[in-house]
C-alpha cells in the first residue's frame, strides 16, 4: 500500500515543482513586459503570488512529514523504546547487544532454523568491495533459487542463475 503512495507523493512533488516553475516563468515575463505605470500592480502580484508559493511549498512539505511519519511510525517507536530502556534502566546497558537481541527476537518467531543475523566480522565473507552479495537468492514455493550472478565474484563459475539450492553443509534444505 505504501508502494503506491511513495509514487503518489513523487508524481504530486514533480507536478508541484513544474507548477511553481511555470508560474515564476509567468510572473518574470509579466514583470519584464510590465510598462512603467504598471510596474507598482506587477510588482504586488509577484509578492502575493510568491506568498502562495511559500504557503504551498510549506503545505507540501507537511504533507511529506506526516507520510513518512506514519509509514516509519513502528521504526521510530522501537527506536525511541529501545533509547528509553537503555538511558532509564537502572543497570548500565549495551544499546548495541540490546538491539541483536531484539533482532534474535524477531528470527526466533519466524521459526526458520536457517535464518540468522549476519554479524559484522562476517560481513566481509559475504559481500566485496562494493556492498553487493555475489549473487542473490529467491525464494519461492519448492525451494531456494539462485539469482543474478555477479560473474566476477563467481571464481569457479559453478553457480548460475535459476541453479536450486538443495543443500547447505550437508543439511537438506530442498523443502
Amino acid at each position: 500500500m505504501f508502494v503506491v503512495f511513495d509514487v503518489l507523493l513523487v508524481v504530486l512533488a514533480i507536478l508541484f515543482l513544474i507548477f511553481v516553475f511555470k508560474l515564476i516563468e509567468k510572473l518574470l515575463f509579466k514583470f519584464r513586459n510590465a510598462k512603467p505605470e504598471e510596474l507598482k500592480k506587477v510588482k504586488r502580484k509577484v509578492k502575493i503570488t510568491f506568498a502562495y508559493i511559500i504557503l504551498l511549498t510549506n503545505i507540501m512539505v507537511i504533507i511529506i512529514l506526516m507520510y513518512f511519519l506514519l509509514k516509519y511510525n513502528n521504526s521510530f517507536i522501537f527506536i525511541r523504546n529501545l533509547n528509553t530502556v537503555a538511558n532509564n534502566y537502572y543497570k548500565e546497558v549495551d544499546k548495541n547487544e540490546l538491539l541483536e537481541s531484539a533482532f534474535e527476537s524477531v528470527l526466533n518467531e519466524l521459526d526458520d532454523p536457517y535464518a540468522e543475523i549476519l554479524q559484522e566480522k562476517d560481513m566481509d565473507f559475504f559481500y566485496n568491495k562494493d556492498d553487493t552479495f555475489g549473487y542473490g537468492l529467491n525464494s519461492k514455493n519448492d525451494g531456494v533459487y539462485i539469482s543474478s550472478v555477479i560473474e566476477e565474484l563467481n571464481d569457479q563459475g559453478t553457480i548460475k542463475d535459476g541453479d536450486k539450492i538443495i543443500s547447505v553443509n550437508g543439511v537438506d534444505v530442498s523443502r
